[in-house]
């Protein structure tokens, strides 16, 4: 997939065809934005991406959903703007798919609205990230942002060189443009103050599916929120942070 559908993803708010469709809109709380893109499924996917992340990094995922998702970068709990945008247009349930951070803020939306939710998604999350580590980058994105942010993207994409290129190539830089300082930091003391425990929350009516890659570096393997027994946890072996650029990742994923 080219530019130009990253580009939606990156500005929706002035692709209309981004937006489309006559009973869906959308809609803008503060400076959250929801966008609904149209793919001609039944059901609704809602995609939270991670910390340092515009929802771009979903421009490649092809699943069988309809896809709403943030204009920009998110730094926080979502869930009174995404409850708008439903209530605005109608949406009884959506699914909910949260990357990194992204998954905190999509399990802060289940255990407000637990009604509203089919099937959760948690993709690369971590229980918790230590006082000394946040710190530490604060300080980096305060000294040098976008060196923190190249760092942090290595990270990531350590072990998939293709990927990384075609993330470097084609979305890095304007993707670097479109993030906030302050929503950099916002996000950073979000997640410390947000541990997740999985053990506390009930299991979706549709079903919760919990993705991880063996070669984390980020969210290591072994520091993995705990699981209630029968949660479907999908291992993808060799994937780092971005398991969803994996064709593992589309073969496992369980449609509800």
């Amino acid at each position: 997939m080219g530019f130009g559908l990253y580009q939606q993803y990156v500005d929706c708010s002035k692709k209309q065809e981004f937006c489309s469709g006559t009973r869906l809109t959308r809609t803008n709380t503060s400076d959250m934005e929801f966008c609904f893109r149209s793919r001609q499924f039944r059901q609704s996917l809602v995609l939270l991406p991670g910390w340092g992340f515009l929802p771009a990094i979903f421009s490649r995922l092809d699943l069988p959903f309809n896809y709403i998702v943030p204009s920009g970068q998110i730094s926080g709990n979502i869930s009174d703007h995404l409850l708008r945008f439903m209530l605005e247009n109608g949406l009884e349930r959506v699914n909910i798919l949260g990357w990194s951070m992204g998954g905190v803020a999509a399990i802060d939306f289940f255990t407000s609205h637990p009604e509203l939710v089919n099937a959760m998604y948690l993709v690369s999350l971590r229980r918790s990230f230590s006082g000394e580590e946040i710190d530490a980058q604060v300080r980096a994105v305060e000294s040098d942002r976008d060196g923190a942010l190249r760092n942090f993207y290595r990270r990531c994409f350590a072990g998939h060189k293709e990927d990384y290129r075609w993330f470097e190539g084609t979305v890095e830089g304007a993707m670097t443009e479109g993030i906030s300082t302050e929503k950099l930091i916002e996000g950073l003391e979000y997640l410390r103050m947000n541990p997740v425990d999985l053990a506390g929350i009930p299991e979706p009516e549709g079903g919760l599916q919990v993705f991880h890659g063996t070669r984390d570096l980020i969210a290591p393997l072994e520091e993995m929120p705990a699981l209630l027994a029968g949660v479907n946890l999908t291992l993808i072996r060799g994937a780092g942070h971005v398991p969803f650029f994996s064709r593992e990742f589309v073969r496992l994923f369980r449609v509800h």
